[in-house]
């Protein structure tokens, strides 16, 4: 792993966000048909959350399209919210659970509020960037977040198979490490490599892997 102090290399995580998204190659889950796209627009999103909620809140992450997922994540975590990502699968009675269990103040989700599961269409809901639901790329800087390793970025849920699902606690000091450690010790990642993610974003350690700060890299889900 490169010889970074986690200060430095939180702070080079979080401002690589601002950075313009390029192509990057999804496969999309009809017949996992490769398809370009752009997550543009992380910092105009990152803006909108800051103005729709306070430092700190949980955003839950509801979304179908796998680059709104993570674009969505990005987002929360650049404008100093903790991101809650759902599966898009997630039955409505753990959709229930989590909500309560992690005080989520607001929903990011690419589906219309008609389609939103019930237990969470009345949260206020925040489009990703460049989704059909509304969002799009005004040109907006979003204040700085806290750089603090113990500042909470993300709840991770378990699935619940044998129980309520449960939450795992990810800080920003742990998400920056976990993400040097897989890239640089585990994967060995460097830039232009293609990374499939097999598993949902609510993984940890998918989680991680696309908080990489050297960019760009294609991301596949």
């Amino acid at each position: 792993m490169p010889e970074t102090s986690l200060p430095a290399r939180i702070q080079e995580l979080l401002s690589g966000f601002d950075a313009p998204f390029d192509s990057n190659l999804y496969l999309s889950e009809a017949g996992a048909t490769p398809r370009a796209t752009a997550l543009a627009g992380v910092a105009d999103q990152s803006a909108r959350l800051q103005a729709a909620a306070p430092e700190g809140s949980r955003a839950l992450i509801l979304c179908d399209a796998p680059e709104a997922a993570v674009s969505a994540f990005y987002a929360c975590v650049r404008a100093g919210l903790c991101a809650v990502p759902l599966h898009p699968a997630t039955p409505d009675a753990a959709m229930a659970h989590i909500r309560s269990d992690s005080g989520a103040q607001l929903l990011i989700s690419d589906r219309s509020a008609a389609a939103l599961p019930a237990p969470l269409a009345d949260l206020p809901q925040v489009a990703p960037s460049g989704t059909d639901t509304g969002g799009t790329d005004a040109g907006a800087a979003p204040a700085e977040a806290s750089t603090d390793p113990g500042r909470l970025v993300a709840l991770l849920y378990t699935s619940g198979t044998t129980g309520a699902p449960r939450s795992v606690m990810v800080s920003l000091g742990n998400l920056a490490t976990m993400a040097d450690v897989l890239s640089h010790d585990f994967f060995r990642l460097g830039t232009g490599d293609v990374i499939l993610m097999a598993a949902p974003l609510s993984n940890i350690y998918d989680a991680a892997a696309i908080e990489k700060a050297e960019r760009p890299i294609n991301q596949c889900l």
